[in-house]
């Protein structure tokens, strides 16, 4: 792996943020061993929106995101979902969807503030069309997965919708 290096022992660690939830709402014991019993195979994880270039500087890049996902999920599914025109070498993906950039809107309210909501249902919806598992992860290309233990809090919320 380019740039940064994993630290093995963050995989297995205890995830106090579960535990509390678990002391607060005991029934949510059934939601989360729902979640640990997911196998990595039944997930498609989308990385949606532009792809973040690695930095000398930074280990937050659209390169690393997806090598700690194929070290740590290693049978899933991985969609990168992003812009026409983007530069996309060097990325290690199962699908790729370029859709065209619906662009930011924006709203006055002491100056001029940008909202990307439509650029992330535009590519997390074309990214949920081509996914094929069961269990879909929806992120942006710039966030550093350290271990499986989010998963547990991601389905805390599990709905389930019909994707057209």
């Amino acid at each position: 792996m380019q740039g940064y290096q994993l630290n093995p022992s963050w995989f297995n660690a205890p995830n106090p943020v579960v535990e509390d939830l678990l002391h607060r709402n005991p029934r949510r014991t059934k939601i989360i061993t729902l979640a640990m019993k997911v196998n990595n195979e039944n997930i498609s994880f989308i990385i949606q929106g532009p792809i973040i270039q690695p930095s000398k500087n930074s280990p937050f890049s659209t390169v690393n995101s997806i090598n700690n996902l194929r070290h740590i999920f290693p049978k899933s599914e991985i969609i990168v979902s992003t812009w026409e025109n983007t530069h996309i070498n060097n990325i290690d993906y199962d699908h790729i969807v370029l859709s065209k950039d619906p662009g930011a809107i924006s709203f006055t309210k002491k100056g001029i503030t940008y909202n990307n909501v439509n650029r992330q249902i535009v590519s997390t919806l074309a990214g949920l069309r081509v996914a094929t598992r069961p269990y879909v992860v929806k992120m942006r290309g710039d966030i550093l997965v350290t271990g499986k233990n989010f998963i547990s809090i991601s389905f805390l919320g599990l709905r389930s919708i019909a994707i057209r």
